[in-house]
């Protein structure tokens, strides 16, 4: 009797210690703790912006401290926006078609929206499937509106000049029925 009661106790004060807060950790320590080099996010401009299609909302980089304007990022190049969550069961089934994009296309920026999530979840589930992009976060789903969210995946392609050429609603496909997608939207 006295040994599971002793047992139950050791076991109760194990499982304690699984729930202990993280929010004490930042986006850095995340970062490191995961061995996941989490990708910088690029400069981006704060000021608002009203030439481009992209929302002027500024969120903070996914494992970084810099905040991203997503309508101050640079133009000169399409860009692919993936609006993604640790725990969208397709967004993990979109990484290796992401994957091979980036591989193939040096005329396209990319970036990542992490949408309704947790950060340590965020981070594991990038280095998991080994995102090709860095990401902002977006947990209080502030684009919900402006990007008519109903559901994840999201995906938005915009010209050079920031208009927005395509939005895919759902899986982008396969790494081939993305990257020719691709190579036919951007001709």
């Amino acid at each position: 009797m006295k040994f599971r009661l002793w047992f139950s106790i050791v076991i109760l004060l194990l499982l304690s210690g699984c729930g202990a807060s993280q929010s004490s950790k930042n986006w850095s320590d995340l970062s490191s703790a995961t061995n996941y080099p989490m990708q910088d996010c690029p400069i981006s401009d704060l000021a608002p912006a009203t030439n481009n299609d992209l929302p002027n909302s500024t969120f903070p980089c996914l494992g970084h401290e810099t905040a991203v304007n997503l309508a101050g990022l640079p133009t000169g190049k399409p860009l692919v926006v993936s609006l993604w969550a640790s725990w969208c069961v397709y967004c993990e089934d979109d990484a290796p078609a992401f994957i091979a994009a980036k591989n193939k296309f040096n005329n396209l920026n990319f970036i990542g929206v992490n949408y309704q999530d947790q950060e340590t979840a965020a981070v594991a589930s990038a280095a998991k499937w080994k995102l090709p992009f860095p990401s902002v976060v977006d947990s209080a789903a502030s684009l919900q509106s402006f990007y008519q969210i109903s559901g994840l995946p999201v995906t938005f392609i915009y010209d050079e000049n920031g208009k927005l050429l395509s939005r895919i609603n759902g899986p982008i496909g396969t790494p081939e029925e993305f990257t020719n997608y691709l190579n036919e939207l951007l001709k």
